[in-house]
């Protein structure tokens, strides 16, 4: 799904089993007034459709590992400027986004920024908000290291690759232990994403807690066994 020239944009999203959600993101992207992206959808061999539905907006590799292994697998592959990781559970608000994205980081480069976002019923969808997390929120947990920060990711590519990408050897906030690297600036409230809330509806609060914990021990002292899989690849497209 690319315009005349090369890709300004290439959208990379892990996905497993994702069929449920997945197509609103495909939905929205469909719709975009600007053309020039790629789609590369790197599945971790899912048992549902989640491929069937990628492959009809995009390229698709499927490979095994954690999330921050099939990130990095579709930015080795990629040809746009600029690197958009999403999460397949994310919406894009409007049809501009892609347009004023662009217009945004032509006037404004950006190495590593993130776009704030909105929380939507899963079951109620498309009535959208239910939880607004605010700025400074994102950022404090930025700078405290405790959860991944942001759904939608954008990179230079050129620097993304120097860099070397997400680590792989951690199983969990891989989001936040590159911004400790490549340090990321939040992007305007215009660039607000929306994301489904089945995550908290699949965990207690003592759950999430543990799991936070689990965050911030891997990121801070580099211990690579937490299991981040339950959290954001295992239990990916589980039904709420």
């Amino acid at each position: 799904m690319v315009g005349v020239g090369p890709p300004f944009f290439s959208i990379i999203i892990p996905t497993l089993n994702e069929e449920r959600c997945l197509p609103r993101l495909l939905d929205s992207l469909r719709v975009q007034t600007f053309r020039e992206f790629e789609v590369i959808t790197v599945d971790g061999f899912s048992r549902d459709a989640t491929p069937v539905l990628a492959a009809d907006i995009g390229r698709v590799i499927q490979v095994n590992g954690r999330p921050a292994i099939a990130r990095n697998v579709g930015a080795e592959i990629a040809t746009g400027e600029y690197l958009l990781f999403c999460d397949a559970d994310i919406v894009l608000p409007d049809a501009e986004y892609l347009a004023d994205m662009h217009q945004h980081v032509e006037c404004h480069p950006v190495e590593h920024a993130y776009a704030p976002f909105k929380t939507f019923d899963e079951i109620a969808y498309p009535q959208i908000i239910i939880r607004d997390d605010p700025a400074w929120w994102l950022s404090v947990n930025l700078v405290l290291n405790l959860v991944d920060i942001g759904l939608l990711h954008i990179f230079d590519r050129l620097r993304f690759m120097a860099v070397g990408g997400f680590r792989s050897d951690i199983s969990v906030g891989e989001n936040v232990e590159i911004s400790r690297r490549l340090w990321p600036s939040l992007l305007p409230g215009r660039f607000v994403v929306y994301t489904s809330d089945r995550r908290h509806r699949q965990i207690s609060g003592l759950e999430h807690a543990w799991i936070n914990l689990c965050n911030w021990w891997a990121i801070t002292f580099g211990h690579p066994t937490s299991d981040g899989s339950y959290w954001e690849w295992r239990d990916a497209g589980r039904s709420v």
